[in-house]
């Protein structure tokens, strides 16, 4: 039989997982598995883990959750195969959510999408490094960079909503140190730098696959979500980090 505090470990990553699953995903992983990730989304789009010398199942990112997945900065990479629902996921805005605990960065890529769409750690400068998003356009890219906030080895949770209808159009990213527990919101102007302003139209990234933790990635991700074509609030953004540090 299951302790008091067993339970409220089990309640309390429900409420992540429910949470999540009532905004409707295009996918969602908690990133527990062995050679396979499993997406809790509807659509189940499993994902293949090739491991390298990463580790899976270890312990979990998320309070009361059941497993992460570490990746060893060489081969370990998650890949999902292409589908109608992970096609161009920032068309009419599309957020991303992820548990982070990075061992280092430089250029590692949490998220790509071929060339249309990336998401990456670079920068470091002693504990903290700059979370980088590029999406991909006709005529330039758009390259969004935050300030060095974002630490090393210790756990954060990252969300980015973006709507790629407009080149006018910028990224908000929600950061959360399980640290400190406080929430920052970062706009342009706010904690979030426009070093390439997109020219054209958005670059389709059909038929490339999803890769999470590729080129590189040393460290640990968990509970990784997102949706196609919807907003999610900053107040949602906020329940989820909330949910996830054990404090719902």
């Amino acid at each position: 039989m299951p302790t008091i505090a067993q339970r409220v470990a089990n309640t309390r990553r429900a409420t992540l997982q429910s949470l999540i699953l009532a905004d409707a995903p295009s996918w969602y992983s908690c990133m527990s598995g062995r050679g396979t990730v499993l997406d809790l989304s509807p659509n189940r789009n499993h994902g293949t883990i090739t491991l390298g010398t990463g580790t899976p199942s270890v312990l979990p990112l998320n309070h009361g959750g059941d497993g992460a997945l570490s990746f060893d900065g060489v081969t370990t990479v998650v890949a999902v195969t292409d589908a109608a629902p992970l096609t161009n996921i920032w068309d009419a805005g599309g957020p991303l959510f992820a548990l982070l605990s990075p061992t280092a960065a430089a250029f590692k890529r949490l998220y790509v999408k071929e060339a249309a769409s990336l998401t990456d750690l670079r920068s470091a400068v002693g504990n903290y490094c700059v979370l980088a998003v590029q999406v991909g356009f006709s005529v330039t890219s758009g390259l969004w960079v935050t300030g060095t906030v974002f630490p090393i080895v210790n756990t954060s949770a990252i969300g980015i909503t973006y709507n790629a209808d407009d080149v006018a159009n910028d990224p908000t990213v929600y950061f959360m140190d399980f640290a400190t527990g406080g929430f920052q919101v970062l706009t342009v102007g706010a904690g979030l730098t426009e070093a390439a302003t997109p020219v054209g139209v958005r670059n389709t990234d059909a038929a490339a696959n999803l890769a999470i933790g590729h080129n590189g990635y040393a460290g640990v991700i968990d509970e990784f979500a997102i949706w196609k074509g919807r907003i999610i609030t900053r107040q949602r953004m906020q329940a989820y980090m909330q949910a996830a540090l054990g404090m719902a």
